[in-house]
């Protein structure tokens, strides 16, 4: 038994032996399933910058008995928002609608919802200023323009 460890030991070492020798390279060993010639690399980094450029959600809101004059009073406010922020040269490129919405009002009072009593109309523009002196007075002229709702500016960099 003894030396059928011993043989069993030998004949093992020499097939080692055998399969490092048939490697190109001597160093590298190549285990199934593991990839080659590949790198992985982690990192992390950070950067301070002020804020270049801002951007804001300008709203307005509008409420109608009916639909068409919901609608045609909301568009004039956002003409109105546009054309101011055009004058204060804000480009057009910088001002994009991010949402319109048209909603039933029910009546929820003569627990009878299935009564419509008016329509509300939503929209909202997205407005980059890339001039940050011009965001202050650029909201304010919105509001004097018809805007009811401000959604919040975010600062941020325009080459991030």
């Amino acid at each position: 038994m003894k030396n059928w460890k011993i043989l069993m030991t030998i004949v093992i070492g020499l097939i080692s032996v055998i399969a490092l020798s048939a490697c190109e390279d001597k160093d590298t060993i190549i285990l199934p399933g593991v990839q080659q010639n590949q790198m992985q690399v982690t990192g992390t980094a950070t950067t301070k910058k002020s804020p270049d450029m801002a951007i804001a959600q300008i709203g307005m809101q509008t409420i109608s008995k009916e639909v068409e004059p919901a609608v045609a009073e909301n568009n004039k406010k956002a003409e109105a928002i546009i054309s101011t922020l055009k004058q204060m040269g804000i480009s057009e490129k910088d001002i994009k609608t991010a949402s319109f919405n048209l909603y039933p009002l029910w009546d929820y009072t003569n627990n009878n919802p299935n009564i419509i009593v008016g329509f509300q109309v939503d929209n909202t523009v997205s407005v980059t200023f890339r001039k940050l002196d011009l965001v202050g007075k650029g909201l304010q002229s919105a509001i004097t323009a018809g805007a009811n709702n401000i959604y919040g500016i975010e600062f941020t960099l325009s080459d991030p």
